[in-house]
C-alpha cells in the first residue's frame, strides 16, 4: 500500500508547492470535492473528527478518511475518474483498480493530484510539519477555501483563524487502544493472598 505520510511523499509535496507545480484550477476543484480539506484530524470529505486509532491503525497504512467515505469513494468501486480532480485516469491506473481497488494510489493521477492528496492526507493525520505549513483550525463555519498562493502561507480563506503550532519536540500522549484490543490489567496480591486489580 502507498504510505502518503512517508518522508519521500511529504518532501516532494513541499517541493512541488514551493516550486509552483500545482495550478489554481486544480485547487478550485479540490475545494469543491473536499469541503473540509486541511483540517487537522478530520475527514477531508465529510469533516467528521477521526480518532487516533482510525488514522493510525496498528500494522496498517495511515488513513485520512472516515471509513464510510473510504468505502463509498475508494474501496467500493472501480472508477475511471481521478478521486482528487475528477478527470479521466490513465488506463494502467484503471486496470490496477481491478487488481487492488482498496489502494488509494490507483484512484489518483500521478503528479499534481498525488501531491495535493499527500498534503490533504498528512494534515488530516495531524503530521506536525504539514499542519504547520498547510493546516488551519476552522472557525464555527465549517467551510474553508483554498486559494492560489500555496507555499507562501496565505492560501487559506479568512474563515480560518491562525492557531499556535503544535509542540512537536514534546512526546505525543499515549493513545487509547483500538477497539477490540485488550487493555492490560495489573493484578496485585494483598497480604492475605487475595488478588485485586490495580489501575495505573
Amino acid at each position: 500500500m502507498c504510505e502518503f505520510s512517508d518522508c519521500f511523499h511529504k518532501n516532494k509535496a513541499f517541493q512541488d508547492f514551493r516550486g509552483g507545480v500545482v495550478h489554481s484550477a486544480l485547487l478550485a476543484e479540490v475545494r469543491a470535492r473536499f469541503p473540509y480539506a486541511l483540517m487537522e484530524g478530520r475527514c477531508p470529505k465529510c469533516g467528521r473528527p477521526l480518532q487516533d486509532w482510525e488514522r493510525r491503525p496498528a500494522g496498517r497504512a495511515t488513513r485520512s478518511m472516515c471509513r464510510e467515505d473510504y468505502e463509498r469513494l475508494i474501496a467500493g468501486r472501480i472508477d475511471n475518474n481521478c478521486f482528487v480532480c475528477g478527470e479521466q485516469l490513465e488506463n494502467y491506473k484503471i486496470l490496477a483498480q481491478y487488481q487492488n481497488p482498496r489502494e488509494v494510489e490507483h484512484h489518483i493521477h500521478e503528479g499534481e493530484c498525488k501531491t495535493v492528496w499527500t498534503v490533504l492526507h498528512n494534515v488530516a493525520l495531524g503530521e506536525p510539519d504539514m499542519v504547520r505549513a498547510f493546516g488551519r483550525q476552522m472557525s464555527p463555519q465549517p467551510r474553508g477555501a483554498l486559494e492560489q498562493g500555496f507555499g507562501d502561507g496565505d492560501f487559506i480563506d479568512a474563515e480560518f483563524t491562525q492557531m499556535p503550532a503544535l509542540d512537536w519536540t514534546q512526546p505525543a500522549p499515549k493513545a487509547l487502544p483500538a477497539p477490540g484490543q485488550r487493555i492490560p490489567q495489573f493484578v496485585q496480591r494483598t497480604p492475605k493472598g487475595k488478588r485485586i486489580r490495580v489501575f495505573r
